[in-house]
């Protein structure tokens, strides 16, 4: 995520004299909507406000284009990787051929395109995307890129753009998250059943706050007994097993 800093994440606006500057930034806009960490992404679009409202219109017909970089990433030498991240996305699905928005890869040079994401996964509300498969690069240092191109600017409509955020690559692990909302001073016991499994806590900036321990007691493998919420928003469980 993006709570703290970029994390090595660049950005590459000026990608050609024939292009309008993309417009790629560190973003607070739909911050603290759930099913994301908040209150950071980076966002493709302006104008955008805590409930979103922001659009890629530059006032004019001429095309754009934008690149938002990873760090360069040695990968593990493993049998199953993939590649997914949480993102809102909305474009003029009207028109196939106007806007693109893809999930790109560097290995040795050269880009190549992994998944695009326009017209077949567009969300209005944050949405974890499905796990993109980089097995083929096991072991190689890569580098990532999401492009967002708009042949023109889609001026005077109200069309969104792109969020990213949460992105994570690696092993394919027995792993999921499940997210809830908590008011400040609320408090809960979270169970868990599994001889296997594991369950974390993290807060909404995406902190670690508590991980379980068993409760023999209780009958549970996994417990996180009586947590109280200090801030109100969205809390994650990370249950992994």
């Amino acid at each position: 995520d993006f709570e703290t800093d970029d994390h090595g994440f660049t950005i590459d606006n000026q990608t050609s004299e024939s292009y309008l500057d993309g417009l790629w930034h560190l973003s607070t806009g739909r911050g603290n909507q759930p099913e994301h960490s908040p209150s950071r992404s980076m966002y493709y679009g302006q104008g955008e406000g805590p409930d979103g409202g922001g659009t890629y219109d530059q006032e004019s017909f001429t095309r754009s284009r934008g690149y938002l970089l990873s760090p360069m990433i040695t990968l593990p030498e493993a049998n199953e990787l993939t590649v997914d991240f949480r993102h809102v996305l909305q474009t003029r699905t009207s028109d196939p051929n106007l806007d693109r928005a893809t999930l790109q890869i560097n290995a040795n040079g050269s880009w190549r395109s992994l998944e695009h994401y326009d017209g077949e996964a567009e969300s209005s509300e944050w949405t974890l995307t499905d796990p993109v498969d980089v097995s083929a690069y096991a072991g190689q240092t890569v580098q990532l890129r999401w492009r967002f191109t708009s042949r023109q600017s889609p001026v005077g409509e109200q069309v969104e753009g792109w969020y990213i955020d949460d992105v994570w690559i690696g092993e394919v692990t027995l792993e999921d998250y499940y997210s809830f909302a908590m008011q400040a001073g609320e408090r809960a016991t979270i169970g868990l059943t599994g001889p296997d499994a594991s369950v974390t806590l993290v807060g909404p900036d995406g902190s670690i706050l508590a991980a379980g321990a068993s409760d023999q007691a209780a009958n549970l493998d996994q417990v996180i007994p009586d947590f109280l919420a200090e801030t109100a928003g969205t809390y994650f469980l990370r249950v992994e097993g």
